[in-house]
């Protein structure tokens, strides 16, 4: 088996399921070293690329590492840095010297009973203007449980925290209540579910599901379009609900904006506490920077820190990525990196990373959000599941594009411009009168944010 030949294709299917900043910081410096007896080995610069490769993306490379060679039972990760002491020599002599000081990360115990990450506490989770409503209402749920907000739904972009709150609360009640607590993702319910139903031990699953005090739900999201998934969680929500017992769901989008879910479901949903998260502003992303560095046991100074906060403004996930790539290209050269050549590197790779938003990308975004096929947006129908949809593509072509209305029109099946001002109209005056327009809007936007800084090629 040709070794390059694997790496290659792996290399490839990799770059289409991370980011580009991600892929070109902790993949372009990596190589299939060898496959033997079912163990591929993979050199990496350094240490620190070699605990992060473990930590973050083992379980990825094994997966496409299986679907090149069935056989491949497990990933072992090799630091080989090939000609790279020649290459730090050399740079050494001429950088400058910087207070950052980068350390090895230590990889958090998942609690098998509870399936928390010790790591994610409310005391660690850094509050500002943007979610300081959402973690005072988390705070609340672990100090008056099933009482004061019952479920408690949270929703926001990717990357700002929702599964932070979820395990932080989790961990909160686990350790201050002698509770049976359990964290799972709705992808975890569907899949335990189906095994359920393949094995004929629904019953053993509907008392396991039913026997927690606290059930804590990320991306519920993903439920849309599954009817017994969706079915059999209702019930398992009326269960816990009528005995008194906390849940907590995390989605990407408000409970009206799900498509496909069932409106019971909804209601569900509903009932409680609904609180959104947003990007956080420069100051709460400041004491982000400080509050990770800390974890890592790094030292930065303030200057290094505004650099980045300047330069990373999206999500909290983003802003990690930065802090590990400064981290990364400090202990791959064994130099300390100034705040010029942070802001400098950080240019750079958002240069790299960027994709500007296309018309294709906003049509893509809102069919996908709609669950419609996209031809459906450019056809001649008047339905209004179709309609509306098509309008909200027409405000976002328009505000996002800055597309004339002419230009829009032809680009919608050659409408006329007046049809286009109508649509913009129409969902301007419900942006105005507060409506669920509002929501959708905001998804559609951090959607299409999520394709300008990862380039998602769509």
């Amino acid at each position: 088996m040709n070794t390059q030949n694997v790496w290659k294709n792996v290399l490839e299917e990799a770059e289409q399921a991370l980011s580009r900043a991600s892929f070109h910081t902790w993949f372009r410096k990596t190589e299939l070293a060898s496959l033997s007896d079912g163990i591929a080995t993979i050199h990496v610069p350094n240490e620190f690329s070699k605990e992060w490769m473990e930590t973050k993306y083992r379980h990825l490379l094994l997966k496409l590492l299986r679907n090149a060679a069935e056989d491949i039972r497990d990933v072992v990760f090799v630091i080989h840095s090939g000609e790279s002491k020649q290459k730090t020599s050399h740079r050494t002599a001429s950088l400058p010297d910087t207070h950052t000081i980068p350390l090895p990360l230590t990889t958090p115990r998942i609690n098998r009973e509870t399936n928390l990450n010790p790591r994610y506490t409310l005391e660690s989770f850094v509050v500002g203007p943007s979610n300081e409503l959402v973690h005072a209402a988390a705070t609340a749920v672990t100090k008056q449980l099933a009482t004061l907000y019952n479920p408690f739904f949270v929703w926001g972009g990717v990357g700002l925290g929702k599964t932070h709150l979820l395990h932080a609360i989790g961990n909160a009640i686990a350790k201050e209540k002698n509770l049976k607590v359990r964290y799972i993702t709705s992808e975890k319910f569907t899949s335990d579910f189906v095994s359920a139903l393949r094995t004929r031990t629904v019953e053993t699953f509907r008392e396991r599901y039913r026997s927690y005090d606290v059930l804590l739900i990320d991306d519920v999201q993903f439920m849309g379009g599954k009817e017994k998934s969706q079915e059999e969680l209702f019930h398992t929500f009326n269960e816990l609900y009528s005995q008194e017992r906390q849940i907590v769901f995390a989605s990407d989008r408000p409970p009206r904006s799900i498509p496909e879910l069932e409106e019971r479901l909804r209601s569900r949903f509903e009932g409680g506490m609904i609180a959104d998260i947003q990007p956080p502003d420069f100051e709460t992303r400041l004491a982000i920077i400080h509050n990770k560095a800390k974890e890592r046991g790094c030292s930065l100074d303030e200057e290094t820190a505004r650099s980045i906060a300047e330069n990373v403004h999206r999500n909290i996930r983003e802003l990690e990525g930065a802090l590990n790539r400064v981290l990364a290209e400090a202990k791959d050269s064994a130099i300390r990196l100034s705040s010029r050549q942070v802001r400098r590197m950080l240019a750079n790779n958002n240069n790299d990373s960027q994709h500007k938003v296309t018309f294709k990308d906003i049509v893509h975004c809102v069919s996908r959000y709609y669950d419609l096929e996209e031809k459906a947006l450019f056809d001649k129908t008047r339905r209004q599941e179709v309609v509306r949809p098509r309008q909200v593509a027409m405000y976002l072509a328009r505000e996002v594009l800055k597309l004339s209305f002419p230009s829009i029109g032809v680009k919608f099946s050659g409408r006329d411009h007046t049809t286009v001002m109508h649509a913009c109209t129409r969902i301007q005056e419900e942006i105005n009168s507060s409506g669920p327009i509002t929501e959708e809007l905001q998804t559609l936007h951090n959607t299409l944010r999520e394709y300008e800084e990862g380039g998602e090629d769509v």
